[in-house]
């Protein structure tokens, strides 16, 4: 299915002027969303923009969550999505075409000095719209943010025990030493939106250490790799992504351990 870029405008479609080689040729694969499994809903909105994300493989962009003050409200969850600044009007009309196609999906109204450069829909199971602002790379210093939740379970399920700590010098000190974790080579499909943001966050180092101490329990630690797939799945870990049910990724884990010659999903 090969088509051009339309643009919504007023109401009405009108064809929109790109450089021919700009043309874009994409097969949407999205059947259906991913069913909300009553956890986090902040979360599970950077989820969908991640798969919605994942449909359109001409633009790669950089998804978190948007924490800054009037993103998320009572009414609606802020998402933003870092790209370059020459794509974020073509990532924006196919992200529309993508939720048009899907039924779990409904596009929303967005206020026309926005409506080119962000969208807004809503997911059948959750009652918050789900606001999706693309930000232009480059200019990180105006808020954008990330999560790096994941990314601290992951660096610290390759430790054989997780530190105790007591003090926020012993908290700055586990972040440090997760920074050299994900330098090692060991975590595998982090962005560098998220190792910014492990800087003081200590709320989410808190749960990171929570979470990775019921890992190693469980399981043992000392992981040789991580992979994180939220977002993506390396191709060391493809073969273990499920498509079934309408669901690309109907295993989708937030994380992928390797230990030895063992998988831990």
């Amino acid at each position: 299915m090969q088509r051009f870029i339309n643009q919504l405008k007023n109401g009405t479609r009108t064809r929109t002027h790109y450089n021919p080689l700009d043309k874009v040729t994409h097969y949407y694969n999205l059947i259906e969303a991913k069913k909300y499994d009553g956890s986090d809903e902040h979360q599970f909105a950077v989820k969908l923009v991640a798969e919605i994300d994942d449909n359109i493989s001409s633009i790669n962009g950089e998804i978190s969550k948007d924490t800054r003050s009037g993103k998320t409200t009572g009414k609606r969850l802020g998402v933003q999505i870092v790209i370059p600044a020459n794509k974020r009007i073509a990532f924006t009309t196919m992200a529309k075409e993508i939720i048009d196609t899907d039924k779990s999906l409904e596009l929303k109204k967005t206020s026309a000095t926005r409506a080119k450069k962000d969208f807004v829909f809503r997911h059948k199971d959750i009652e918050k719209d789900i606001y999706v602002q693309t930000r232009p790379d480059g200019k990180r210093g105006g808020g954008a943010k990330a999560d790096p939740n994941e990314l601290m379970t992951a660096a610290l399920c390759t430790l054989t025990k997780v530190p105790t700590v007591n003090t926020i010098e012993e908290l700055d000190a586990l972040i440090e030493q997760v920074k050299k974790i994900v330098k090692s080579g060991k975590i595998i499909g982090f962005t560098a939106l998220e190792v910014e943001s492990l800087e003081k966050d200590y709320g989410n180092l808190c749960q990171a250490i929570s979470a990775a101490e019921i890992i190693i329990k469980e399981y043992g630690g000392g992981a040789n790799k991580v992979f994180l797939t939220g977002k993506s799945w390396d191709s060391a870990v493809t073969k273990f992504q499920i498509t079934k049910y309408g669901m690309r990724d109907f295993n989708a884990s937030d994380f992928i351990i390797q230990k030895e010659n063992n998988v831990v999903m």
